[in-house]
C-alpha cells in the first residue's frame, strides 16, 4: 500500500497491525536507516512480508507473489519523483498491475483525469465493487476481500 506521506506510514502500519493479526508487515520509506530499508526490502523479496506499506520507494519492493496493490490518496502530488529517475509511483503502479496481473486500486477523495478514465475502462476492483453493488469508499472491506480476512 502506498501512502502520499512519511509520516502517515507509522499510524497506517500501526492500524495494519491491529486489524490484519498475524500477518506479516513491513514499512518501506526513506526515513529508514540502511539497515531497516535492506532488512524491509529482504523481507518483501522473501515473501515473509505479505503486506508492505510505504512512500513511492515502496513501488519497487520485489514482491514474489504481488496480489494487491493500494495508491491511497493517488492524486497527490508526493507520488511524483522529481529528481534523479523521474517517475509518478502511481502510474508505476497500475503499469505493475499489468505486468504481475494484480489488481490496483487507486484511492482519493478526488480523483485525478488519468485516473478517473483508467476506472471508466473497468480497471481494478472498481469495476468489482461496482458490478457487486459495493461502495468503493468501504476501503477497509476491500482489503478484507483481498486479504481473505
Amino acid at each position: 500500500m502506498l501512502v502520499p506521506e512519511i509520516n502517515l506510514t507509522p499510524q497506517l502500519e500501526q492500524v495494519f497491525r491491529q486489524r490484519l493479526q498475524g500477518v506479516p508487515i513491513t514499512s518501506l520509506h526513506s526515513a529508514l536507516n540502511d539497515r531497516e530499508r535492506t532488512e524491509g526490502w529482504q523481507r518483501a523479496q522473501s515473501g515473509s512480508a505479505r503486506v508492505v506499506l510505504g512512500t513511492r520507494l515502496a513501488v519497487f519492493a520485489p514482491l514474489p507473489a504481488l496480489a494487491l496493490i493500494v495508491v491511497d490518496e493517488e492524486h497527490d502530488a508526493s507520488f511524483k519523483q522529481e529528481d534523479g529517475l523521474r517517475y509518478h509511483a502511481r502510474d508505476v503502479a497500475v503499469v505493475r498491475g499489468q505486468m504481475e496481473n494484480a489488481v490496483v486500486v487507486l484511492g482519493s477523495a478526488d480523483p485525478f483525469g488519468e485516473a478517473r478514465s483508467l476506472l471508466y475502462q473497468g480497471w481494478g476492483a472498481y469495476d468489482q465493487w461496482l458490478a457487486a453493488g459495493r461502495p468503493v469508499t468501504d476501503k477497509r472491506q476491500m482489503l478484507n476481500d483481498f486479504t481473505g480476512r
